[in-house]
């Protein structure tokens, strides 16, 4: 009885470690190749009704459907984008908290910001969801109708005319500067707390020149209050297809835009990674999708996380020049 006892002891012993593992399985958190097992945070760092919080609820909208689990937009204003994506970049890397960024956030920022809290390497990348093309559009009164014609009226005119933007360092700044300077000419700089002013003066011709994105300029266009005149995406805009790019004015350098895309903590499992890029691809080719992102202006431009990371890259190098000429410094 003894002997049976003790065998009975050393088996329940044996057997005790594979017990311990498998009830330690059951305990640990689930793989990362279950993702997503609840609901997951898209924060940007700008306000309802803008641009960048127009396309994420669009996308969150559709990779609620596509992955079972609500995808929530949170909105983080401040600081230029900085305040929502510092909070992504210090966000546990486990792919519950992503940021929707644009240009400005890791191209431009940290070149205008000696104190900025994050880096590139800080986040994982997921993809570019789409393009917010930008154009020149002129007040009524500025007599051209082509870019040939402003580059000769503003050469003559310059010293008096005015063109708009959305504050120092912004990306309508930058692009503007960038076309004076390809066009050889030079404008009275007047920064804008908001967009919306910066149209109503072009409009009411306060201002002269404005650069500015093709959704938001092309209702003030076809009203006949202002007149765009050239595009800065490589392609014609289907919503303003009779405005040509300045590639096609022989100016091949000056193609810019805003890309908005989607990004995770640096950290976040592969397969994580993974299974969100395929499901933003999947998203962005749904045509119930892309229609409502086309009718909000925007180009559906799906990259891969390596295709975004050197769309970064490109952005960084581009504008940091730029930067230092102007000699802007915002902090």
């Amino acid at each position: 009885m003894h002997r049976i006892l003790a065998r009975l002891h050393m088996t329940r012993w044996r057997f005790a470690p594979a017990l311990a593992a498998l009830l330690a399985c059951g305990a640990a958190p689930a793989n990362a190749k279950d993702f997503p097992t609840r609901p997951v945070t898209i924060s940007i760092g700008y306000s309802a009704g803008g641009t960048v919080d127009i396309a994420a609820r669009i996308i969150a909208d559709d990779l609620t459907k596509r992955l079972g689990q609500r995808f929530l937009v949170d909105n983080r204003p401040g600081a230029s984008g900085m305040v929502s994506a510092d909070y992504v970049a210090r966000a546990k890397p486990d792919g519950y908290t992503l940021g929707m960024i644009t240009t400005s956030q890791l191209g431009t920022n940290p070149h205008l910001y000696s104190k900025i809290a994050y880096k590139a390497a800080d986040f994982s990348p997921i993809g570019i969801a789409v393009k917010a093309p930008i154009a020149l559009a002129v007040a009524n009164a500025v007599p051209a109708k082509t870019i040939a014609e402003f580059q000769s009226y503003a050469r003559q005119h310059g010293a008096t005319m005015t063109y708009g933007s959305f504050g120092l360092g912004t990306n309508a700044q930058l692009v503007t500067e960038v076309m004076s300077d390809s066009l050889g000419i030079k404008m009275q700089h007047a920064p804008y707390v908001q967009g919306a002013m910066a149209r109503t003066d072009l409009a009411s011709g306060t201002i002269q020149a404005l650069v500015d994105s093709v959704a938001t300029l092309t209702p003030l266009h076809n009203g006949g209050q202002i007149r765009v005149i050239g595009n800065f995406d490589e392609t014609r805009s289907a919503t303003l297809p009779d405005v040509p790019t300045f590639k096609e004015a022989g100016f091949p350098d000056l193609v810019a835009y805003t890309w908005i895309g989607l990004l995770a903590p640096a950290g976040v499992p592969e397969a994580t990674v993974e299974t969100l890029s395929s499901a933003l691809k999947a998203s962005l080719a749904e045509p119930a999708v892309k229609k409502r992102l086309e009718d909000a202006g925007f180009v559906v431009t799906w990259s891969s996380p390596a295709a975004m990371a050197a769309e970064i890259t490109r952005d960084f190098n581009r504008w940091g020049p730029v930067v230092k000429r102007l000699g802007i410094k915002l902090d």
